[in-house]
């Protein structure tokens, strides 16, 4: 998982990243884990920052349950094409 961090004046945000280069489309376990790293991050003590956002990036895309977990979950999901990313929904 990658930490990318996200300022906006005086009101700073931390976005937790996934990204996966695998040759099949991203699975519901793929993104059920991130978001349980997600949650155990921000419950952790020890951790200076809170995520307060998170975004999935695949290559290929994503298997339907994965995109409808992680809009249930609040996962903004984003796939690779030519020339760049596009957001894709459930």
């Amino acid at each position: 998982m990658g930490y990318a961090i996200i300022g906006r004046m005086l009101n700073t945000k931390y976005t937790g990243v996934e990204c996966k280069n695998h040759k099949t489309k991203v699975n519901i376990k793929l993104v059920r884990e991130f978001y349980h790293q997600i949650l155990d991050n921000n419950q952790s003590k020890d951790k200076k920052y809170k995520l307060s956002n998170m975004i999935f990036v695949s290559k290929n895309g994503f298997v339907n349950n994965a995109l409808e977990y992680a809009s249930n979950k609040g996962i903004l999901c984003y796939q690779q094409v030519e020339n760049g990313f596009k957001k894709v929904q459930y």
